[in-house]
């Protein structure tokens, strides 16, 4: 802890990890911190003042939100990657398909 009042770097990737099972970078609450800092008050450069948990709060929130779609992101182009098509393969197989099924139903 940074004190009895004041929340460290270390302190806010230990609340992370408890309460989110979430790994947030130093770097991302170092520029945090930093941007607190700037907009309020240069000690928050190395810890926060306790009445600006709110703030860390919601960055965490919104760092877990960009790690999800970091994820999914990656998840999607993984499953595209493994079944070897790009989507205009794939777009032109569902053409393909699409044509032949209005010709069966013309027979």
């Amino acid at each position: 802890s940074g004190g009895e009042d004041r929340i460290t770097i270390t302190d806010a990737m230990q609340y992370a990890r408890t309460e989110f099972g979430f790994e947030v970078s130093p770097k991302d609450l170092e520029r945090l911190f930093q941007q607190l800092a700037d907009r309020w008050d240069k000690s928050c450069a190395e810890s926060l003042p306790f009445e600006r948990f709110h703030d860390l709060k919601v960055a965490v929130g919104i760092f877990r939100e960009i790690a999800r779609d970091q994820q999914r992101q990656t998840s999607k182009q993984e499953r595209i990657a493994m079944l070897g098509y790009t989507i205009g393969e794939m777009e032109a197989m569902f053409d393909k398909a699409e044509a032949a099924c209005y010709e069966a139903k013309e027979e």
